[in-house]
Formats: structure tokens, C-alpha cells, sequence
């Protein structure tokens, strides 16, 4: 997850994939965060249940799991013109902000 530790653009709720699986970043915009920083999707409360069934369905996906491969189609990170902070549209019309690979 080192990449994230240093990414001043993250804002709390930005989802981030790491090797571990998806995690939800709980802290403040800063020059350097910590582990403490990203939490479990089912560590967040108040997530609403269509972006928590989505999300685990993802992370589910992303480890092998019976996650729906349908939802694992996406922008590759080596798309040209994507630069972080950008807003994107996936497949099914879902806005993703870009936050970098």
C-alpha cells in the first residue's frame, strides 16, 4: 500500500485497491498517510448498501472469488489523458474519480 502513503489527492471515502483488497480511505488530505488511514469496506459505517454490495462484489472479483467478472471491466491505468483527480465513466454510467496507479 506504499503508493497511497504519500498521494495528497486521496479525500475520505476514496475507494483504493491494494494487494490486500479494496480499502476505504478514512484520513485527511496530507503530505503522508498511514495504515490507520485505510479501512476494510466492512469497517465503514453508514456506507449505503448499493456501494458496499458493489464494492465487495469488486473485491471479491479482484481475489478470485465468485465476484461478478463483469464488474472487473474497466479503464486500463496505462489509458493516455488520464491524470489524477480526473473524473471517469464506467461501462454502466458510474462516475470514478481517478486517483492514480
Amino acid at each position: 500500500m506504499t503508493g497511497f502513503m504519500d498521494d495528497d489527492s486521496l479525500r475520505d471515502g476514496d475507494a483504493v485497491m491494494t494487494p490486500d483488497g479494496i480499502r476505504i480511505f478514512t484520513g485527511s488530505s496530507s503530505t503522508h498517510h498511514s495504515t490507520d488511514d485505510f479501512a476494510k469496506i466492512s469497517e465503514i459505517k453508514g456506507l449505503p448498501s448499493r456501494e458496499r454490495n458493489v464494492l465487495l462484489a469488486i473485491d471479491a472479483g479482484s481475489s478470485g472469488g465468485s465476484g461478478d467478472s463483469a464488474l472487473l471491466v474497466g479503464r486500463s491505468v496505462a489509458d493516455s489523458g488520464l491524470s489524477e483527480g480526473a473524473m471517469i465513466t464506467d461501462a454502466k454510467g458510474h462516475r470514478i474519480r481517478y486517483v492514480g496507479p
